[in-house]
């Protein structure tokens, strides 16, 4: 495990869970902070593909989806529930069956506002993880040694196409997005990991030092991304220097020890996926259900953001340790028995 990644991971969640809880949906201050989370979550996401390495495609297939389906499905069939009981609490999604369907097999479809998001809102991320990593399956089988160069050019060759031929329909549309040009930001800093911490160590701690500044630098640049921003250049804006914090932080616990976990860190990086799904039930179900009105006041609303921020992580952690951990290792020995040892998220 390389633990920096582990709180990058929790921070990034931490992020979205904040952008929701300030949002319109939330508690109104709309600051627009904290959507560069998604971008962190598929920059790691390349990486983490690239260095678990040449195993069999079947098994990295089944293993992807062992980690994403079961929760994401829960989550969905839980927002479809809820549209269906009380669609006065739900923005977005309405109790539709070919949108179930759709989201289930994560396939994109227009909302009841025309846009392209599945039942559970948040999920059109997974819709491009599960995207992926059908395309690494593929490049695995193809090429083996090569298949992280294989899956980003196989990317590459698919957005273009589609732009290329001008295509109209907004499901086709939705795999030439820029954003899928995160995950190949993610392969290129695996690369670039390797061949710096292959490099000797002959300049003392200057290098050391030069990668701390980029780190910084980096950290700076996404937390001080707004969603104004996003909208433009997203990858550009927040692509980028989540590319680069992930190979900052990468290179110094690597080549020099460096981690910054903790292991409360740690253990809400390994929620982080429950975070990231569970998170809206949590905030938006105590915001509707227990504050009407909506607190009013700098001090009253940063105690709600605050209070409502931990329990979200208070809930995540807890479904974590108690479901969703036991649950994806009985699933791991009884569907890939040859190989229990988990993957990396």
């Amino acid at each position: 495990m390389i633990y920096n990644l582990q709180v990058l991971r929790a921070f990034a969640a931490i992020s979205v869970v904040f952008l929701h809880v300030t949002s319109d949906a939330g508690l109104g201050v709309n600051l627009g902070v904290g959507g560069y989370g998604v971008d962190l979550f598929f920059v790691i996401s390349g990486f983490t593909m690239a260095y678990i390495g040449q195993i069999p495609a079947g098994t990295f297939f089944l293993r992807r989806c062992i980690r994403i389906v079961p929760l994401y499905w829960a989550a969905t069939l839980g927002t479809f529930f809820v549209s269906w009981a009380a669609p006065n609490l739900v923005d977005s999604a309405a109790a539709s069956i070919p949108h179930l369907l759709h989201s289930l097999a994560f396939l994109p479809y227009p909302n009841k506002l025309g846009e392209m998001q599945p039942t559970l809102a948040l999920g059109w991320t997974l819709e491009y993880e599960m995207y992926f990593y059908a395309l690494f399956t593929v490049a695995l089988v193809i090429a083996p040694r090569y298949a992280a160069i294989t899956a980003s050019s196989l990317l590459l060759i698919i957005a273009a196409t589609i732009r290329i031929g001008g295509s109209k329909n907004k499901a086709i549309m939705f795999y030439s997005d820029p954003i899928v040009y995160e995950f190949i930001f993610g392969i290129f800093v695996y690369y670039a990991v390797k061949a710096v911490t292959a490099v000797p160590r002959k300049f003392g701690d200057l290098p050391k030092r030069v990668i701390l500044f980029v780190s910084a630098i980096a950290a700076v640049a996404v937390l001080l991304m707004q969603e104004s921003l996003l909208s433009q250049s997203r990858v550009v804006f927040a692509g980028l220097p989540s590319a680069l914090l992930v190979f900052s932080l990468v290179v110094i616990e690597q080549k020099y020890r460096i981690s910054l976990a903790t292991k409360w860190l740690v253990l809400l990086g390994d929620a982080s996926y429950v975070l990231y799904l569970t998170h809206p039930f949590v905030v938006y179900g105590a915001i509707r259900l227990c504050m009407r009105p909506l607190p009013t006041g700098s001090t009253t609303i940063a105690l709600a953001t605050l209070g409502l921020m931990l329990l979200a992580i208070i809930a995540a952690i807890t479904i974590h340790v108690i479901l969703e951990s036991p649950i994806l290792d009985l699933l791991r020995r009884r569907l890939t028995p040859h190989r229990t040892a988990p993957l990396p998220i």
